[in-house]
């Protein structure tokens, strides 16, 4: 037993010793993990904490009424305005203006008789997806006069690329072309040429809505909210985003550090699902965008970053702002019918996908009501 306790006392003691010789050691990686909590832990619950929910709802705040509701800054963007934290070549050294395609036709007197332009940012190739908003959403205002709707495109990634282009303007007079290449990190500079295009065409137009073509637009729906909002002035009206910017280098919204620092974004619209802007601040946007430091997420940049500079009020609307449902494709037509009737916008990148909206927003609309 003497021998099993001596060799119980050293082995303590040989413990001791190592536990004192490791102790810095232990120090240092824990304060290692205090910085790199710091650093990336922010990023962390921005990012994943509302990963379901991702805008409107994590925002924090839902709206019960028909109101439109104004989200505030983050309070370190009420003493930096959240622009100037882009450390990027300004915008303006990165755009080419003009256009090779511009349509000025599509906006006649300046916009004065329009009450909302529709701009599309499509693709040069995605010919099918033109096609079918023209049969669908594009053709339910096909006889009105105060409604317009123009696709977006750029230039080919190489030269040659789709020369069917200037035909197909011709034939339907709804395209306008930019001088971007057409790429996914030229977002930016499309949404500038988009802006560049309204300030230029149609200065007088009421309302702008940016839309991507992958989207469906319930027509009806936004007149009706148009009417009920009257004459709304220097507002950005979608769905509202209050998360991080993406730090995985391997994701194709990727933005690093050396360009923007903080660990989360000023209150945005979300691009996908499309928003309203009011046409009193198209060029303010424009010539503000065109002087801040570029940024490849157009959302983040132009409806975040450059509408906090000018002071434009950000709103959404809860009802008519769940761009994100997937529940439609689920189940009988009829059971989401006037849930459907109800939405602004809806994902929908099958042709099919956007025939069965359009055929749920265009029957049944007094019962829904």
């Amino acid at each position: 037993m003497r021998g099993i306790k001596t060799i119980n006392v050293v082995n303590v003691r040989f413990l001791m010793k190592l536990k004192q010789k490791f102790r810095p050691i232990s120090k240092l990686i824990l304060i290692l993990f205090i910085v790199l909590s710091i650093r990336y832990g922010s990023d962390f619950i921005f990012q994943h904490l509302n990963w379901k929910t991702r805008c409107a709802e994590s925002a924090g705040t839902k709206v019960k009424n028909l109101q439109l509701f104004n989200f505030s800054e983050p309070d370190e963007f009420k003493t930096v305005p959240a622009y100037k934290y882009i450390n990027n070549t300004l915008t303006k050294d990165l755009y080419d203006p003009g256009f090779d395609i511009a349509n000025p036709g599509l906006c006649p007197e300046s916009g004065a008789s329009l009450k909302l332009l529709i701009i599309i940012e499509n693709s040069r190739h995605r010919s099918d997806r033109r096609e079918d908003i023209r049969r669908t959403y594009g053709h339910s205002f096909a006889l009105r006069k105060d409604v317009a709707k123009m696709f977006l495109l750029g230039r080919p990634e190489k030269p040659g690329d789709n020369p069917d282009i200037p035909s197909e303007s011709d034939r339907y007079g709804d395209m306008v072309v930019g001088r971007f290449v057409d790429t996914f990190y030229n977002l930016t500079l499309k949404t500038t040429a988009a802006l560049e295009w309204v300030s230029t065409y149609c200065s007088k137009v009421k309302y702008i809505f940016k839309a991507d073509d992958d989207t469906f637009l319930n027509i009806p729906r936004i007149l009706d909210l148009l009417e009920s909002w009257g004459d709304q002035k220097r507002a950005i009206i979608g769905e509202i985003c209050r998360v991080g910017p993406g730090r995985n280098d391997k994701k194709k919204h990727y933005v690093s550090r050396e360009v923007y620092n903080q660990s989360h974004n000023p209150a945005y619209v979300f691009g996908q699902a499309g928003y309203f802007v009011t046409g009193d601040i198209v060029k303010e946007l424009f010539e503000r965008g065109l002087r801040t430091g570029y940024l490849n997420i157009e959302d983040v940049f132009y409806t975040g970053m450059v509408a906090s500079a000018i002071g434009a009020t950000k709103a959404f609307h809860d009802h008519s702002f769940k761009w994100h449902n997937f529940t439609y494709w689920h189940g009988p037509e009829d059971k989401y019918k006037c849930s459907i009737q109800d939405n602004v916008s809806v994902w929908a990148p099958q042709r099919k996908q956007k025939y069965f909206l359009w055929d749920m927003t265009q029957t049944d609309r007094e019962y829904c009501t």
